[in-house]
């Protein structure tokens, strides 16, 4: 009796031409051994780079081969087990694999699988080398796991929102006008802003640009002006937090006439339409312990707050009816009146509620747990409890605002300004569009980079810095706040590059759409659209270690012109673990067309961004 064992192993190059800071590189050699089923996988994108693969000849094989085929064709026999495959040299047109004479080409974009077939009475031990060269950012897969995932075009969540890739504008963490930070910005995608962001919106006086005196004095100090915000803005969507709770004396609330003068200020003066600047906030948090407010009584002020915004509301909407008006939502009950905050403020007229994710408090974050939390936490409990709160509430058509998320609100960890944040801010993109979100604002675009808070079993450990920013402010370039380390001006970081992939699966989506994912080992979280000419998915692997490839099939799609791939990934972020850091992005690359279905190549901890034709 004759048995047969086919051993796959994985391996993904992702290179792109725009990203230069790595080409040349030579990465270290990949060991393998195993004696289970995995695929060798080679995307040869743009003709760049080479691999060469050798089978220690000590393995026990039995009579075997090695067979090499070209996109998914793994039928013809090209070299023998014992032998040491070379990949080819480089080429600006195709790659080839040559040994004793025998030659297959991979085309430029194409996929080649290097599979490994043998014959025995015995299960195979292999082990064996792999080495990469000359590759600007690519990952190692090691054995991958094979995981389906059927698209479901017919099938919606409802319409896909154009404003969640949106981030907070700390106005106390450097000027907005660095052609720096708006080029970040541009590469992130971000398509909506927030000001002035946190608490600074409690005090804001836009007349003066000041904050008033004693108590309102806080250490954000603005430095920013509307026209800032206006200016950075640009074509983006625009929400903004008025001041309702303190006047420039500091001796009382704020007045309506001040509130209204913001909104000419901001819709006339520096002509940003309520077409565009459209979503306005009352206060910041009032819900929580030791808010700034000295128009209610902290901590037991639903009530004050509730009749205070009625006031405001009118005022404002009688400046510009064209406007929304969104008040402090609770739905995390985080504050001391917990569950009676959203019951008692939301008893009334408002257009649309603003509430606050944070998974956990500064201390207890665990990088399994942030992966986690988008499905298990934010969708799970937050998003359910807003969605019941907005049913029994004076305005249940209400938009949902999510104003600030993050895995913690303050203090800091590596988590903050690692691959996790990444992966974090991608999953909260793809649960929020599922839930119905209007518009969602990551904490932050721009704030004051910080000093470490360590903490053990977080990965990243090497940084120097953290804080909740998604790119490099222009006014902190090389330290700020007594930290070392934070890259260039208008460098894109970590929590950015996982918006920036986040940002290319939603721009063109018309409907969120639903899909079967099959995977045996709970490591992908998967999101769908459709486009006008096609659809658009994102795929996040939660996993540290485990690679994955995933074979995707279209309801009522038989073919598919191809696309675009955009990826980040682990092996970029590691590439911060260096005397000299390498800030690298997202990498894109192509999807051939296909027939019938096609594969995708995930690397551990991962973001995947694919748009099929």
């Amino acid at each position: 009796m004759v048995r047969f064992w086919t051993l796959l192993f994985g391996l993904v190059l992702l290179v792109s031409p725009i990203i230069t800071s790595a080409q040349g590189q030579h990465l270290p050699t990949q060991p393998f051994s195993f004696s289970a089923n995995g695929t060798y996988r080679v995307n040869n994108i743009d003709g760049m780079s080479y691999c060469v693969v050798t089978v220690n000849s000590s393995s026990t094989m039995g009579s075997g081969s090695i067979t090499f085929g070209v996109n998914s064709d793994a039928s013809t026999t090209y070299f023998p087990v014992s032998g040491t495959p070379d990949m080819g040299a480089p080429s600006s047109v195709s790659q080839s694999i040559s040994v004793a004479g025998a030659r297959a080409t991979i085309p430029v974009s194409g996929e080649a699988t290097l599979a490994l077939t043998l014959s025995g009475a015995t299960s195979p031990s292999i082990t064996g080398n792999v080495h990469c060269n000359s590759a600007p950012g690519f990952s190692l897969m090691g054995s991958a796991s094979l995981s389906t995932l059927v698209v479901h075009p017919t099938q919606t969540y409802g319409p896909a929102s154009p404003d969640l890739i949106g981030g907070n504008l700390l106005s106390g963490s450097g000027p907005f006008t660095g052609a720096s930070v708006a080029t970040a910005a541009s590469t992130i995608g971000l398509t909506s802003m927030r000001y002035p962001q946190g608490t600074v919106g409690n005090c804001l006086h836009w007349s003066t640009n000041t904050c008033g005196s004693g108590s309102c004095l806080i250490s954000q100090t603005p430095v920013n002006t509307d026209a800032a915000f206006v200016a950075l803005l640009g074509t983006r969507l625009g929400h903004v937090i008025v001041n309702e709770a303190t006047n420039a004396a500091c001796t009382g609330g704020n007045t309506t006439a001040d509130v209204q003068g913001m909104i000419n200020d901001i819709v006339v003066t520096n002509g940003c339409p309520d077409t565009q600047c459209h979503y306005w906030t009352v206060d910041n948090e009032q819900y929580n312990s030791g808010a700034l407010t000295l128009s209610c009584t902290p901590n037991t002020n639903d009530s004050c707050y509730k009749a205070q915004f009625s006031t405001f509301r009118t005022a404002m909407l009688a400046q510009d009816s064209g406007i929304s008006v969104c008040l402090d939502a609770d739905p995390q009950q985080s504050g001391p009146q917990g569950a009676a905050w959203d019951g008692v403020v939301m008893a009334q007229t408002f257009d649309c509620a603003d509430a606050h994710y944070y998974w956990t408090t500064p201390g207890n974050e665990t990088d399994a747990g942030a992966l986690a939390a988008p499905a298990g936490d934010f969708t799970a409990n937050f998003m359910t409890q807003l969605k019941a709160d907005i049913a029994a509430s004076g305005s249940p058509s209400a938009k949902m605002i999510v104003g600030e998320y993050s895995t913690i609100p303050s203090s800091y960890s590596y988590q903050t300004q690692s691959i996790v944040q990444a992966l974090f801010n991608a999953e909260m993109v793809g649960e929020a569009a599922q839930d119905g979100v209007s518009v969602l604002e990551f904490h932050a675009g721009t704030a004051n980079c910080q000093a470490i808070n360590a903490r053990s079993g977080l990965y990243g450990a090497w940084l120097t810095f953290t804080g909740s920013q998604s790119l490099s402010n222009a006014s902190l370039t090389g330290t700020c706040n007594g930290v070392s380390g934070q890259p260039a001006a208008g460098t894109v970081l970590a929590p950015g590059a996982g918006l920036e992939v986040a940002g290319s699966f939603m721009q063109g989506c018309i409907n969120i759409i639903k899909s079967t994912l099959t995977d045996a080992t709970g490591d992908l979280a998967e999101y769908s659209c459709s486009e006008s000419s096609g659809v658009s998915l994102m795929i996040v692997n939660r996993s540290q270690t485990q690679a994955h490839i995933v074979t995707v099939s279209i309801d009522s799609h038989t073919t598919g012109a191809g696309g675009t791939i955009t990826q980040y990934y682990k092996t970029l972020f590691d590439l911060t673990n260096s005397a000299t850091p390498t800030w690298d992005g997202p990498q894109a690359s192509t999807l051939p067309a296909w027939t019938t279905n096609f594969t995708i190549s995930i690397p551990p901890w991962s973001v995947t961004s694919v748009k099929s034709g």
